[in-house]
């Protein structure tokens, strides 16, 4: 067990999920870009890829900002909440699945207060908006002062339990695998089984939870007027499509996951265990 002080053992989590949130997304945001433009315009991947073509670079990383800020506090939050809240679970002498499992529902409760990042996310990626919003500030400024501080959070309750489902999945599942993990590894292996496991836990977590994402961008995709309720989104969409277009995009989702955590797992245990030796 840890026995440094939780104040020190979060600064040391919160800067390597910053690191690993700026690397993450520089790697996975035009994959990511292709699955929200699937979801909002309900074509095949290859339209959706030669619509972003003809749109040029310019426009590739555009909304990327949103999310590296989102990820950057999020996964901070996410990696740093977690194991500061491990300390008063294991106090309560519970068993170690549900240590796990409820620091990392309470990490993700927390990573929901950044909820407006994903909301501004959805609007800089649809195209409709591209001559309305400039970038990420001036998106921010323009809802505040059109619609108020409200919109910001339309979308908040299905981000909270994707936030902390996939948080508590993670977590217990990590924990689980690095059981199996050899204490004399070699910094190489240890390195590539931290990708393989971040990589194949991410991409079966967001699989699972996909229907979530797909609610939470119809949910953000519209500016003013009354807040829909996730019922009403599901059963519109399931309308228009049935169970299929919950999952529109999935498998390049899945992808993108699993570079993505992997990345995410792999850089911050790295750098984590190189600061710890500091």
């Amino acid at each position: 067990m840890d026995h440094r002080d939780p104040h020190q053992r979060y600064s040391v989590d919160f800067f390597c999920g910053l690191s690993s949130a700026v690397i993450t997304t520089l790697v996975t945001h035009p994959v990511n870009k292709l699955i929200y433009r699937q979801i909002l315009e309900g074509g095949a991947l290859k339209d959706s890829l030669t619509r972003l073509r003809l749109e040029g670079l310019h426009y590739l990383y555009r909304g990327a900002l949103p999310p590296m800020f989102q990820k950057a506090v999020s996964l901070s939050t996410m990696f740093g909440v977690y194991n500061v809240a491990l300390v008063p679970m294991k106090k309560l002498h519970m068993a170690p699945r549900t240590e796990h499992f409820a620091a990392g529902f309470i990490a993700g409760t927390a990573e929901t207060i950044f909820c407006p990042f994903e909301r501004v996310q959805v609007l800089l990626i649809k195209s409709e908006y591209h001559s309305r919003f400039k970038n990420m500030f001036h998106t921010f400024i323009d809802l505040r002062r059109t619609h108020g501080i409200l919109e910001y959070y339309r979308g908040t309750a299905v981000v909270y339990w994707k936030n902390t489902l996939s948080c508590s999945m993670f977590f217990v599942m990590k924990a689980e695998v690095k059981k199996h993990y050899g204490k004399e590894d070699a910094s190489v292996t240890k390195n590539l089984l931290n990708f393989l496991t971040g990589g194949v836990l991410g991409a079966a977590m967001t699989t699972v939870l996909y229907p979530y994402k797909t609610v939470q961008v119809y949910i953000q995709k519209d500016i003013g007027g009354r807040f829909l309720t996730s019922r009403e989104v599901i059963l519109s969409i399931y309308s228009k499509g049935g169970v299929k277009l919950f999952y529109k995009g999935v498998v390049l989702n899945s992808i993108r996951a699993l570079l993505g955590w992997g990345v995410t797992n792999s850089v911050f245990d790295y750098m984590k265990e190189k600061l710890n030796r500091l």
